[in-house]
């Protein structure tokens, strides 16, 4: 009876952990699938490369987006230095391949083809190393408040998480998570006429063995003139070192500000914007 009952135990555990794998295969198709269909709608490979799922989908998602340009960051958490790519609308980069990192940030501009008065920003993070410190990471964007303004209603976060489910008397892997959303807000920290902030929620989950750590904000910015010309956005990002965690403030176009209490890394940049 104790071997028959032992033997169903480990058929159970193995056909869990083949359902876990399975999912794991579906998760990899569907987004071949959303790159596939976003290499047709003009987005550079490379910046589909090191774009969060998330964001991905959300594009994927808005028959109407195009692509406009893009930021591609990435940060070593060894030297602590961060890297910049501008990928402009031809998807040509000045430069060769980007080298692997243990983060990238995406900033992307998508402009709608049913509106020209509108610009879709979306900044996606995607760890591909777990960070030391897993805390709140703290993004800001910035623009040009006499020609754009943010459209009320269209901010939107999210943070998710991929991982695996072990069982602590076998340590056998029982299932896998894709895409677990850690934390969802239609609200931001500090909104500012010149631009707004959020936090990318990294802290340390129940449960699952985190794996990878993705997520995204997004907004919409509304042209506020119909005249055309050229302006620059600007983002912030923090990687806070301690628990205290840190704070941006937007005092004007392209200014920011960190308060922290500790030590922090961080990256200002810009994106070139033709409206």
């Amino acid at each position: 009876m104790k071997n028959r009952k032992l033997l169903s135990l480990v058929l159970s555990v193995a056909i869990v952990a083949l359902l876990g794998c399975n999912r794991a295969s579906a998760a990899t198709v569907v987004e071949s699938e959303i790159d596939s269909a976003l290499l047709n709608r003009g987005y550079p490979q490379i910046v589909l490369e090191h774009m969060s799922l998330s964001a991905k989908e959300s594009i994927y998602g808005d028959t109407s987006l195009y692509f406009k340009s893009a930021t591609i960051t990435t940060y070593d958490q060894e030297t602590h230095e961060f890297e910049d790519y501008t990928i402009q609308s031809d998807g040509i980069m000045p430069i060769g391949q980007i080298p692997a990192a243990d983060l990238s940030l995406v900033w992307s501009i998508s402009g709608v083809l049913s509106d020209p008065s509108l610009i879709k920003v979306k900044y996606s993070y995607q760890w591909n190393s777990l960070p030391f410190f897993r805390w709140q990471d703290n993004i800001g964007v910035s623009w040009d408040d006499t020609l754009f303004e943010m459209q009320p209603g269209s901010f939107y976060k999210v943070d998710k998480l991929n991982g695996e489910l072990v069982d602590p008397n076998t340590g056998i892997t029982t299932s896998y998570i894709n895409g677990a959303i850690q934390s969802e807000e239609y609200g931001y920290a500090n909104g500012y006429p010149s631009g707004v902030t959020w936090y990318a929620d990294l802290k340390g989950y129940i449960g699952p063995i985190v794996t990878s750590l993705y997520g995204h904000g997004e907004f919409t910015l509304e042209r506020k003139t119909s005249g055309h010309g050229t302006t620059y956005l600007y983002g912030h990002y923090v990687h806070p070192q301690i628990a205290v965690g840190a704070n941006i403030t937007i005092n004007k176009h392209g200014s920011f500000s960190v308060s922290a209490g500790g030590l922090y890394d961080e990256r200002g940049n810009s994106i070139k914007l033709n409206y």
